[in-house]
């Protein structure tokens, strides 16, 4: 009984050296893991930083598209802007009558003046 008893024991022993030599190297590995971890980690807070740039950017776009002129303010627009060139046209028409009148008037003058015998100046 005493072999049986020592057969017993010698596994137990064995198996004590493997399981420390298994726990060393799991412990290792559980390290490894944790480094692994805090680089996620790292990953994971910069891609919150992206995540809140692309937010900021969205809500730019958003401000952006709620101030972009529509077809109605485009219109719009066109259609004062061909108002203030018949306007324009217009003033410059009535700008070219009034010289002529008064470019008339003045020939008028000076035949007048020249017929009583004044002579005027330019």
């Amino acid at each position: 009984m005493a072999d049986n008893q020592l057969d017993k024991d010698q596994p137990k022993s064995e198996y004590g050296e493997l399981i420390q030599f298994l726990s060393g190297h799991f412990g290792k590995i559980d390290e490894r893991f944790g480094k692994i971890d805090e680089k996620f980690n790292k990953i994971d807070e910069k891609f919150e930083k992206i995540d809140q740039r692309f937010d900021k950017i969205d809500q730019r776009f958003d401000e952006m598209d709620s101030k972009k002129a529509d077809k109605s303010d485009t219109d719009r627009l066109m259609n004062r802007m061909g108002e203030i060139l018949d306007k324009t046209g217009d003033d410059r028409a009535e700008q070219l009558k009034t010289q002529r009148q008064v470019d008339r008037h003045e020939k008028w003058h000076h035949q007048i003046a020249t017929k009583i015998g004044i002579k005027l100046e330019n």
